[in-house]
């Protein structure tokens, strides 16, 4: 089996990728998913309040997303402490993932922040999803009801994706319509699998 990583900045469309792969019926986890149920996850709450009780951004037993938000927003190193904390979790869940699907051919792990954590080491393959910066704003206001202000913040915390190019294995551009966007998904799918 090749395991294949995918990623791209925010507002890309890689989650759109994600689910043309999925209709090419190509297994996928999405490593923002696996974060999102780690945080409803009792146990590993628990282990978060031991670790980082001094922060107080857990609340009756929950963790505040507004207050998680502002700390890494705001201190570059309480970011890096959480990304440590989270990430070997969020491997072995991964990890999981490709074991269930070992017998296909080839599975897909969305992972936003692949090159920052330097997980490309893990993986047969990378797929990198750009697009121009413009849509990518665009995008980003619309989904997230952000002002341009906000926006610039949240993509200038990512590598630039001009320094991604250079370390993927197949780049997809969606910069065009969706038909083409799946298209080359398609194309890309038939290429790995012929591989």
């Amino acid at each position: 089996m090749q395991k294949i990583a995918l990623t791209g900045n925010i507002a890309s469309g890689k989650s759109l990728v994600e689910r043309f792969l999925e209709e090419c019926e190509i297994p996928v986890i999405d490593a923002d998913k696996i974060v999102a149920d780690l945080y409803f996850d009792k146990h590993f709450i628990e282990k978060m309040k031991n670790k980082f009780q001094e922060y107080n951004f857990i609340e009756n037993d929950e963790i505040s997303r507004e207050k998680l938000a502002k700390l890494v927003f705001k201190k570059d190193d309480f970011k890096k402490e959480l990304e440590n904390f989270v990430h070997p979790f969020v491997m072995d869940k991964i990890e999981d993932f490709f074991r269930v699907n070992s017998s296909k051919k080839l599975a897909v792990a969305s992972i936003p922040l692949l090159f920052e954590c330097g997980w490309q080491k893990y993986f047969d393959k990378t797929i990198l999803v750009i697009s121009d910066l413009r849509f990518r704003k665009k995008r980003l206001m619309k989904r997230n009801n952000l002002t341009k202000e906000q926006a610039d913040l949240r993509i200038s915390a990512q590598m630039p994706q001009e320094q991604k190019i250079a370390q993927a294995d197949f780049i997809i551009e969606n910069n065009f319509d969706i038909k083409s966007l799946n298209d080359t998904v398609k194309d890309l799918v038939e290429s790995l699998n012929a591989g």
